[in-house]
């Protein structure tokens, strides 16, 4: 997925209760947790190693809402070598805390300082599956990206099973 342009992000408010902040030293295990079950199975050391150790990954990309010490949601602004994009990536909701839009909050996050570090724009990759990651990307102002012969009708699916139909027409 893509979003054309970083200008005119709807407003950044952290939800009441909640502290938005970037990676701590010491967050990896909390991070992990977070991520596992959401975005495959992570620990201390396998989120140390792939994440902290990749060199698009910096920790003042990270993002986290937090009550304390407890991560609630995470979203990760990865650089890539072509300056003007950025990538939105690894974004996670606690499972008891989903439905109160802190994937959209998280997101646009890192969507502000993907902004501010110089990009222009931002892609995404999410699973077909994750239908409420989905309508939340599509509400940020992403739009589908048409990068293999299969993608307009896995879009159109995707569309349907939002109940988005009238959207899918534009697939082409």
């Amino acid at each position: 997925m893509r979003r054309k342009s970083l200008e005119e992000l709807p407003k950044q408010e952290a939800p009441d209760g909640l502290e938005l902040r970037t990676f701590r030293a010491g967050d990896e295990a909390g991070w992990a947790k977070l991520m596992t079950g959401a975005i495959g199975n992570w620990d201390e050391e396998s989120t140390a190693r792939l994440f902290l150790g990749d060199p698009g990954v910096h920790p003042e990309g990270i993002f986290f809402l937090a009550t304390g010490v407890h991560c609630v949601a995470t979203a990760t602004d990865k650089q890539l070598p072509q300056p003007e994009v950025g990538y939105l990536h690894m974004v996670a909701v606690d499972p008891r805390c989903r439905g109160r839009r802190l994937g959209r909050c998280i997101s646009l996050a890192a969507l502000v300082n993907m902004r501010q570090r110089g990009c222009q724009y931002a892609v995404l990759d999410t699973d077909d599956f994750r239908l409420p990651a989905i309508r939340t990307y599509l509400a940020l102002g992403f739009v589908p990206d048409m990068l293999a012969a299969d993608h307009a009708e896995r879009w159109r699916a995707v569309f349907s099973e939002l109940g988005m139909a009238h959207a899918s027409a534009d697939l082409t």
